[in-house]
């Protein structure tokens, strides 16, 4: 055996570990990897089992979210900072700052504004370089630091992070973070003073590599020929412009790894891009393909079997158009949606009417809908999204600009107002309940829905620590910043909401200091409209009543899940994790409820 093939096993033997590795560790939990329909295809069973399935030999790659940390300098605070401990960190963070031109960094550190924080952020699978992504910051263990309200991360080098022989080890520089805190406190009625040591900057990184995707072929298949036949197949199914010219996705790097491009189709649901992929048919003739057509037809009417027979007509393409189109008709919510959601990626507009349908009326089917609604390039999925915006589902409601913007982010009706690198505020005039949606992840944004949502007064409140709200009259408020070394400023606004928002931008206050404004106004009486944070993906079921059963199944509710979210709206970092390969004091988690799944739950009113 020559050398070149040693290194070459020894490659493929880690993909392999990587690839499987979350799949095999107990009580592993990977949302790229856990789906009861997509990437756990059985062809076992199936009444066309001879056919050879790229799924049958071949596993996805690049799909986890990539942890990575550094350690940050924090500034702005109000007197609530601490000099760091001498340990490893320190040293890290005054090397660092010394590399930046940073002289006297143990002076600065010392000062009551600054706090030493630890970083960290998860780069989704397929991200871009230049793209964005959350920082979950907190301070260490035992910090001095009492609160990180109102302060900024400074710009850090985050990197991956191991702990090697009882020492932290980094490797390159993989993003760039920094930005304004917002801390878990604001929301919780509990005064829990640890809360006001962790917080999250929104998109506050950014990506400073490609990440990849493919398939490695497992061991019991490996040969020659062996890629070079599975890129075949993917190729004749999918293609995608690589610097404006067109190719085919898949390209195979040796007997073993097999590259692939993301189509832009499925840019915001990678996972079943990967579930369509393992679903197509290695090697078939058209007369077998004739024939694999028609038993799928019958499957794909069968609910227990829809989902993975929908997977593989859309591995097909044009030609299981007319067979997709079949479900539609059918009297079966899942036959109906998994129809519609192939023939959506497949850009058949015929699959708009159910999609709508089932963002509408089926929470559990809701996020897949509506990324599917946003890929279809038709007016007719275009004025469904439009339309979702004035149902009265809050999650429906925001789930659908937020797909409206993934198609068109220049669209007038859902393009917003920027307000610097601070947030975004979007007024939508909905016909629905009022209500104010604030996000707390990826973008800072806070979304009006309805007409006319004001403040009541007498009124006063703050946004911040800076920025003081009066009323001075039933229709109009005051706003007074006081910063010290710097001259007061004041300016007046209406009492309506989105005017106030645009004030508080106009007085530098930021994405923290507005969500502060609105909780004070809620807690004191000034505001009635319904306050939702982040409705977004959840996942849902199908409860099935007696009598409404498939063919075989026992007289008993049946209970159908959902598939795991979309990349449209999943949010990556909702828990800060401690790992094996983080610094061994950082602060354990409690797994039942922690992070920002407790954060958000602690104020009453803010409610899905």
């Amino acid at each position: 055996m020559t050398i070149i093939h040693l290194i070459r096993c020894k490659r493929v033997a880690w993909a392999l570990l990587l690839a499987t590795g979350c799949l095999l560790a107990p009580g592993c939990s990977n949302p790229f990897l856990e789906s009861e329909h997509e990437l756990e295809v059985s062809h076992t069973d199936d009444p066309d089992s001879e056919i050879r399935y790229i799924g049958d030999i071949a596993l996805a790659t690049g799909l986890k979210p990539q942890k990575i940390e550094s350690i940050a300098l924090m500034t702005s605070l109000r007197g609530t900072g601490s000099d760091p401990s001498p340990n490893s960190r320190r040293t890290m963070l005054i090397n660092d700052m010394l590399a930046r031109g940073i002289k006297h960094p143990d002076d600065i550190l010392a000062l009551e504004s600054t706090s030493l924080v630890i970083v960290q952020g998860f780069l989704p699978p397929a991200i871009k370089k230049g793209e964005r992504f959350d920082l979950i910051v907190q301070t260490a263990r035992r910090s001095d630091t009492t609160s990180l309200h109102g302060g900024w991360v400074m710009s850090n080098r985050l990197r991956k992070m191991q702990v090697l022989e009882q020492q932290v080890r980094t490797g390159h520089v993989v993003g760039i973070g920094k930005g304004p805190v917002l801390v878990e406190s604001i929301f919780s009625t509990e005064g829990d003073p640890v809360l006001k040591t962790r917080g999250r900057v929104l998109g506050g990184g950014v990506s400073m590599l490609d990440r990849t995707l493919g398939l490695v072929v497992s061991s019991d298949h490996f040969a020659d020929q062996t890629t070079v036949k599975i890129s075949a197949a993917v190729n004749r199914r999918f293609f995608a412009y690589d610097h404006g010219v067109k190719r085919g996705v898949a390209t195979p790097k040796d007997n073993h790894y097999i590259d692939l491009l993301l189509p832009d189709k499925y840019k915001q649901n990678i996972l079943r891009f990967f579930s369509v992929v393992r679903a197509i048919a290695i090697k078939e003739s058209f007369s077998d393909q004739a024939r694999r057509l028609d038993s799928l037809q019958k499957q794909l009417l069968e609910p227990r079997t829809a989902a993975k027979t929908a997977l593989r007509l859309e591995g097909i393409g044009k030609e299981a158009i007319s067979v997709l189109k079949t479900g539609l008709s059918s009297n079966d919510v899942e036959v109906r949606f998994y129809s519609a959601e192939a023939l959506a990626y497949l850009d058949e507009p015929e699959a708009i009417a159910a999609l709508a349908d089932a963002a509408k009326n089926e929470p559990a089917f809701r996020w897949h809908a509506l990324t599917a609604l946003c890929v279809l390039d038709d007016i007719a999925a275009y004025d469904a999204l439009a339309e979702l915006l004035h149902v009265p589902s809050a999650a429906t409601r925001y789930g659908a600009l937020r797909a409206l913007r993934a198609r068109n982010p220049k669209d007038p009706l859902v393009r917003g107002e920027v307000f610097e690198d601070k947030f975004r505020l979007h007024v939508i005039d909905s016909m629905a309940e009022p209500m104010i949606h604030f996000t707390r992840s990826r973008v800072a944004e806070v979304a009006i829905f309805g007409r006319n949502v004001s403040l009541k007064t007498p009124l006063s409140i703050s946004a911040g620590k800076d920025i003081v709200i009066k009323d001075i009259g039933p229709e109009r408020l005051r706003l007074s910043r006081f910063s010290p070394g710097q001259d007061d400023r004041v300016l007046e606004c209406s009492v309506q909401l989105a005017d106030l928002v645009r004030t508080i931008a106009e007085l530098e206050g930021g994405y923290p200091d507005l969500v502060q404004a609105i909780e004070e106004a809620k807690a004191q009486g000034a505001l009635d409209t319904r306050v939702i944070i982040d409705a977004t993906a959840k996942r849902g079921v199908i409860k099935r009543s007696p009598g409404d059963h498939a063919e075989g199944e026992s007289e008993q509710t049946r209970i159908h899940v959902a598939t795991r979210t979309p990349n449209l709206f999943y949010s990556y970092g909702d828990r800060v994790e401690t790992t094996e390969h983080s610094p061994p004091d950082w602060e354990e988690e409690d797994e039942s409820e922690s992070g920002w799944s407790r954060f958000w739950s602690k104020m009453a009113f803010w409610s899905e």
